[in-house]
């Protein structure tokens, strides 16, 4: 038996944001180079100067405010990649908190991104875009705005 996800079945588009390290995967997303004509058009790119500056209650927040999914794309060549350890661990607390709320992990993604690695990011998006349109609509517990409204 074929199943179509919700996303499918709608025609629906799952909306994407990324939080986009402002020396790599940014540079893709910047109305003046030509690969973000190649974005899908509900993919939504915010930079950050480091990628460790992406708290927990921004993920949620995006979330809660109707993303679908979040990608997180540091860049190798600034501070994100010098603190990978903490970058990893806190990026591995935010996959297990989402988790504990029903979000499925495969609508957090952290990838590596260098600003010479366009079609790296292309695939990146791509790839998650048509991940989540094989996932179910997400849908958020009520507990999640509770809990995010304690913690800023």
């Amino acid at each position: 038996m074929n199943r179509m996800s919700e996303h499918a079945k709608t025609n629906l588009q799952p909306r994407l944001v990324g939080f986009l390290c402002e020396k790599g995967a940014y540079t893709f997303y910047d109305v003046s180079n030509p690969a973000r004509r190649r974005l899908p058009a509900n993919f939504v790119g915010l930079p950050v100067a480091c990628i460790s500056q992406v708290q927990m209650s921004e993920v949620v927040k995006t979330f809660l405010s109707g993303a679908d999914g979040v990608l997180i794309a540091g860049c190798e060549a600034c501070q994100c990649h010098e603190n990978w350890p903490q970058i990893q661990a806190q990026f591995s607390e935010i996959g297990q908190t989402l988790a504990g709320f029903g979000i499925e992990a495969p609508r957090l993604r952290l990838e590596w991104i260098a600003a010479t690695e366009e079609e790296k990011f292309l695939q990146a998006v791509n790839a998650m875009m048509e991940k989540l349109r094989q996932l179910p609509r997400l849908r958020l517990p009520a507990e999640l705005r509770k809990n995010i409204a304690h913690c800023g």
